[in-house]
Order: C-alpha cells, then sequence, then structure tokens
C-alpha cells in the first residue's frame, strides 16, 4: 500500500508544474511554475525608478536610526 501511495504522490508532483503552466497559460513563456507577478507596467519609466529608490533610501535611513537609537 505504501508504495502505492508514493507512486501517487510521485505522479501528482510531476503533473503540477505543467498543470500549473497550463492554467496560468504561460506555455513557453517564463521559467518556473510559480505564479507570475501582476505587474501593470513591464517598463518603468526612469522617473518611477527614481522614485523607488527615494523610497528604499527613505525606509534603509529610518531602519539605520532606529537601531542607531
Amino acid at each position: 500500500m505504501a508504495d502505492v501511495l508514493l507512486v501517487v504522490a510521485i505522479v501528482a508532483a510531476a503533473g503540477f508544474c505543467p498543470a500549473m503552466m497550463w492554467w496560468n497559460a504561460r506555455r513557453g513563456r517564463a521559467a518556473a511554475c510559480c505564479v507570475p507577478s501582476r505587474r501593470e507596467d513591464a517598463s518603468p519609466s526612469v522617473q518611477d525608478l527614481r522614485r523607488r529608490l527615494a523610497e528604499v533610501d527613505a525606509q534603509i535611513e529610518d531602519v539605520q536610526a532606529g537601531r542607531a537609537s
């Protein structure tokens, strides 16, 4: 009985990745079986990147200030 369950588990695991890629319509695009990220804009502008960099810098300063005190 344990052998049968092992075989069933292996077959289920082997079929999970292709089933996930089929369900997400990712046939041949992108790698892996993970759920794709849902980004609205795939290519952010320079202003968007600079704004995000400023946000990250502010967060880093907050963390460093918390550790210093």
